[in-house]
Order: C-alpha cells, then sequence, then structure tokens
C-alpha cells in the first residue's frame, strides 16, 4: 500500500486492504480494520450510558498503549476522567497484582476505590479471562466492562462464560447481524482468528463498484459485514460498529449507538 501511495497517479481507482497515512494519488482508496475506530466508539458508547469515570486496563505494549491513548483522547473529549490506568504483562501473566494495586482502597479497608464507574479493557479472549476473574476478587465486578472485538474468539468464549457480561464493540458480522451471518450457516466456518478477515473480504466487491458514488455523496452509507461504511475525505473507509454483551459465551446485539 504504501508503494501505491508513493505513485504520483494511479490509472484505475485502487481499493487497498490496508491504510498508510500522508498524501496518496487521488485514485487510491483505503479500507482496514483499524481498532483505534473501535477504541474510539468504544469511548461514545460508554459515554453515552452516563458512565465518567474509567478505569483503563491494557497491555503493556505499543499497541495496548495506542488504543488505550485512542479511547481517552474520545473519552476526555466527551467530557469523561481517566481515574486509574493498569498495565499488566503477558509475559509474567501478574494480572492478579496489577489489578489489585490500582483497585485498592486508600484507607486500606477490603473493598475497591469508589471512583471508578466503568472499565475499559485492552486484550485478547485469554488475557480477558485473567482480568476478569481478578476484578471480581477485587470487589469489582459490578464495574461494567467495555472491550474490543479482539476480546471475543469465537472458538474460545463458545466453550466459556468467561466474558459473560462484557459489553463488545464488534463488527455485524461478529455480533450476527446481516445478510453474510446467514449464508454462511450451513458453510464450515472461516479458520480461527481470520473471522473479520472474511467479513472484509465479502465488503471490497460492494465498495468497489460504490466508491465514485460514496464520493459524490459524503453522506452515503453503506451497511457492510464489517461495519456501516462511509467514504471520509482522506479516500479511507470508515466503519460505524455495533454492540453486544456476552451471554453464555455468545455475543447479544444490543441496539445501535447513534454517533
Amino acid at each position: 500500500v504504501q508503494v501505491l501511495a508513493n505513485e504520483p497517479a494511479l490509472a484505475v481507482p485502487v481499493l487497498a486492504l490496508n491504510e498508510v497515512r500522508g498524501k496518496t494519488p487521488d485514485t487510491l482508496y483505503q479500507f482496514s480494520l483499524n481498532p483505534e475506530e473501535e477504541a474510539s466508539q468504544t469511548a461514545v458508547a460508554a459515554r453515552a450510558s452516563q458512565f465518567q469515570r474509567a478505569l483503563v486496563i491494557t497491555s503493556d505494549s505499543d499497541r495496548g498503549r495506542r488504543l488505550a491513548q485512542r479511547f481517552e483522547q474520545q473519552w476526555q473529549s466527551l467530557g469523561g476522567s481517566v481515574n486509574a490506568t493498569a498495565r499488566y504483562s503477558t509475559e509474567r501473566a501478574n494480572y492478579n497484582d496489577v489489578i489489585g494495586q490500582v483497585l485498592a482502597d486508600p484507607t486500606g479497608a477490603a473493598k475497591r476505590r469508589q471512583d471508578i464507574d466503568m472499565v475499559f479493557l485492552v486484550g485478547k479472549n485469554k488475557e480477558a479471562s485473567q482480568v476478569l476473574p481478578s476484578l471480581a476478587f477485587h470487589y469489582a465486578d459490578d464495574l461494567p466492562v467495555y472491550g474490543l472485538s479482539d476480546l471475543y474468539n469465537p472458538q474460545q468464549s463458545i466453550a466459556g462464560n468467561d466474558l459473560d457480561g462484557v459489553h463488545l464493540c464488534l463488527t455485524p458480522w461478529q455480533a450476527g447481524k446481516g445478510a453474510l451471518t446467514r449464508d454462511i450457516q450451513n458453510l464450515s466456518p472461516p479458520p480461527s482468528g481470520l473471522d473479520q478477515l472474511y467479513a472484509m473480504g465479502a465488503d471490497a466487491q460492494p465498495l468497489y463498484i460504490r466508491l465514485a458514488l460514496m464520493q459524490a455523496n459524503p453522506n452515503l452509507t453503506i451497511e457492510g459485514h464489517t461495519g456501516y461504511l462511509r467514504l471520509d475525505k482522506a479516500r479511507h473507509i470508515t466503519r460505524g460498529l455495533v454492540w453486544a454483551v456476552m451471554q453464555n459465551g455468545r455475543p447479544a446485539p444490543l441496539p445501535d449507538i447513534v454517533q
């Protein structure tokens, strides 16, 4: 994609299934599954539910810090405050220690601190299955937890209920919405870890044939399998995502958040 972006011009419209930043040819369009979109929309959804004081829990990695920063920027722009941040190490598996330290009551009482009303969790499914019990152990099982799509692994979540109660920002396909879900019910599922790429491929063709129309009408929205798709001024496809709460190991769709 960067090679294409460096070209002064492209002979035909190109829809790249990845994205780069900076100046690009006028006929290069970019479509990616950018998790930073999810982090931003999570902040919008949590504020829409009237939460204001967040605890941000993330892996101690470049990706974790980047997504936490995107959430915090959007959250604070909406009037929310980040009252605490916890970073865990997947190598040292120090989940319980980190959660215990950040939730400790300042008086030393056997209860959690009271200046937090929601949790934003960044991580994978197996990491969430460690963080959530630690939250419960440290008296925080009453706090609503919001997370991104990579917390949900169908092969793992269906087998257990570790994520039950967590609010997830998902693609329509993951949440069981849309025609693609119905089309594949009788087919073999895509390989583990490639589920969103499967939906992305299904969106690419209808996007490509509508690029000119989308550019002429910035308000045009395509109901895709990876989100409600629109074209921004930089010719990036943006995704409006959907919400679900985990119940019995599966996502139960919630009403869409109006943004």
